[in-house]
């Protein structure tokens, strides 16, 4: 059985994330006045301050890697697919979605075709699948933004990339993360 949530405690949730994202832009945008006057009122509610911790871990946000419609939402009751998938050109750029060290680059993983795993902070990685060139090494370190890889096919050979965050290894929601620029 999945996790329930009342529609309040949904409503809650999003508020939350709401704030937390209102947070992260105005430490983006140098707005210091509201970046303080949000970070007094999120340091109040534990469950705001926990998410707020954990975005700012790493410092240089996250963009979406490449261009394109996301033709599959994460889904956290998946146990291989918790990611989102990105549509897109055989060939199109992939891009590192914030810096950090390529801890993995292979295709050692089945069903991800050339995967390559960054590790941002030591709470953050990212994972770029379905690639059909990789243009980084193991042990490199990567700037936001760098071309790392070039996309693919999936299993059922249409163009996409699959892009999945982990927070303290465990799958999140890359949406959550994303900049809303």
């Amino acid at each position: 059985m999945g996790l329930v949530i009342k529609e309040q405690e949904g409503i809650d949730l999003l508020n939350k994330v709401e704030k937390v994202r209102q947070l992260s832009k105005a430490a983006r945008s140098g707005n210091k006045a509201k970046f303080n006057e949000l970070k007094k009122e999120s340091e109040k509610k534990p469950a705001v301050r926990k998410i707020k911790d954990s975005i700012q871990s790493n410092r240089d946000g996250w963009d979406l890697p490449t261009d394109g419609k996301i033709i599959s939402k994460y889904n956290s009751n998946s146990a291989t697919m918790s990611g989102i998938v990105v549509d897109g050109v055989i060939g199109q750029d992939i891009l590192a979605s914030s810096s950090g060290e390529v801890v993995y680059a292979g295709n050692d993983l089945p069903g991800f075709g050339q995967l390559i795993i960054i590790k941002h902070s030591e709470t953050f990685l990212s994972a770029y699948g379905y690639n059909q060139d990789v243009y980084v090494n193991e042990g490199q370190n990567v700037k936001k933004g760098q071309k790392i890889a070039s996309m693919g096919l999936n299993s059922n050979q249409v163009p996409c990339l699959y892009f999945e965050i982990r927070r303290s290894g465990k799958p999140i929601d890359p949406l959550i993360l994303l900049s809303s620029s």
